[in-house]
Order: structure tokens, then C-alpha cells, then sequence
């Protein structure tokens, strides 16, 4: 469940709820990753921008893999469709996470890997 709210959040483009999204998906980041994902994505995009790249896509999460690394960490693949509402066209997401828990037990998202473009 969490990953798939976290990739959810995070591949939100809708220019109503983008900020808040991609606020809660960086939240569950560790620092080093969440500064990361900042500089790559420009976070946040203007919002012309946004009207542009969301173009009424959905996300559509297929498959969702996990295996165990160790006690206290774990890898999930996210396999996913981005699909655009007036085409049938539609994009392939492929997304590695290596997940683990903080201190309170809460998880984290240790490490982030696209892997879309690998197949």
C-alpha cells in the first residue's frame, strides 16, 4: 500500500493537487534522496507548465513486486501504465524503491531508481 500511494503521489501532475502530491511523496524521502529528486524534477514546475504534462493522464499501477534485502530493508518494483484520457497511447513506468524504517518505525524511501527506460 505505501508504495503504491507513494509513486501515486509523486507521478501526480494535476495542476490542483501537484505541489501537495509531490510534497507528501518527498516527505517519505531520506534527505539526501528527497534533495536529489528536488533539483532533478525543478520542483515546483510553473504551472503553464503542469496544464501541458498532465493532460489528463492517470496512472494505472499493474504490478507491484517485493523482496526482502535484509531484516530492515526491502525492494519493491511499481510497474505502471501512465495513460492520457483522449489517446490510447499509453507510457510504461517502471520504478525500483528501496524501502526502510526510521527510528519511530516509520518507512522511508532509502533509495529510488527508473528503470523504465532499461527494458
Amino acid at each position: 500500500r505505501f508504495a503504491r500511494a507513494y509513486v501515486s503521489d509523486m507521478l501526480d501532475f494535476s495542476p490542483d493537487s501537484y505541489k501537495v502530491s509531490q510534497v507528501q511523496a518527498m516527505s517519505y524521502m531520506v534527505p539526501e534522496l528527497m534533495e536529489k529528486y528536488w533539483k532533478e524534477t525543478s520542483f515546483p514546475l510553473p504551472r503553464k507548465q503542469l496544464k501541458v504534462q498532465s493532460q489528463g493522464q492517470t496512472l494505472l499501477i499493474t504490478q507491484v513486486s517485493q523482496s526482502k534485502i535484509d531484516d530492515e530493508k526491502k525492494n519493491v518494483d511499481i510497474f505502471a501504465e501512465l495513460v492520457t484520457a483522449n489517446s490510447k497511447i499509453s507510457s510504461p513506468v517502471h520504478l525500483k524503491l528501496t524501502l526502510g524504517a526510521n527510528q519511530e518505525r516509520m518507512i522511508r524511501v532509502l533509495e529510488q531508481k527508473d528503470l523504465t527506460a532499461s527494458k
